[in-house]
């Protein structure tokens, strides 16, 4: 009901995204409203939110890197992508605070290091969400270059070159 005539796309300008309960903000912020322990945890500074990049991370070092990349952090509806940070006004919208959430870098960084073995010490360099991933798998490294793929859903993806959509050709 705060959505200016409840239009889905009211934040699409700033993430690129409808307003759908498909994206994490949304389930982030029903957690905080319905369960008790949670708004506890965040309240003791116990609580972490992420995506499952974060939650593969936080395992393999042993609770030591809570960090995700910008393709899974743009799926959430809490990034800007101009900015590439989290969006602290959007974070207020949805009222998930920020100091839950992972540090953004980029896909093709430093991540930590393997806890465990058998890849005990082996870096961590790199994370990159599924079909951001398909899109390189595919080759499509070229401006206006596209790829499709079906699965558990169907998805274009087309590679538009650095910055945001509406600085594409």
């Amino acid at each position: 009901d705060r959505i200016p005539g409840r239009d889905i796309n009211w934040l699409k300008g700033k993430t690129g995204l409808p307003i759908s309960t498909y994206f994490s903000a949304l389930k982030m912020r029903w957690l905080i409203e319905n369960i008790p322990d949670v708004r506890q945890a965040i309240k003791e500074n116990r609580a972490l939110f992420g995506t499952i990049d974060s939650w593969l991370l936080w395992n393999l070092t042993e609770n030591q890197e809570h960090l995700t990349d910008v393709t899974n952090a743009s799926r959430t509806l809490l990034m800007d992508l101009e900015t590439l940070n989290w969006d602290p006004a959007l974070c207020d919208f949805f009222h998930v605070p920020m100091s839950v959430l992972a540090e953004i870098r980029p896909s093709s960084s430093f991540y930590g290091r393997f806890k465990l073995p058998p890849f005990k010490g082996i870096s961590i360099n790199g994370v990159i969400g599924d079909q951001n991933a398909a899109l390189v798998g595919q080759h499509c490294l070229k401006l206006g270059q596209t790829k499709v793929t079906y699965g558990t859903g169907a998805f274009l993806m087309q590679n538009i070159g650095p910055g945001p959509l509406h600085g594409a050709l």
